[in-house]
């Protein structure tokens, strides 16, 4: 299982390469903060990860 850290300083990867499970990490939690702002509004937010 391939662990993924958070580095808020370096969302971009400019300082570190490209971590593909790292960004699929933004992505789950993007979504889940997206559901909890939208959840009066009707509004459902989904995500896909392939690897879960």
């Amino acid at each position: 299982m391939i662990v993924s850290v958070l580095d808020f300083d370096n969302l971009n990867f400019e300082k570190t390469s490209y971590n593909y499970s790292t960004s699929k990490l933004y992505t789950v939690l993007f979504t889940i903060e997206l559901s909890k702002r939208f959840k009066g509004d009707g509004v459902i937010a989904h995500v896909v990860h392939p690897g879960i």
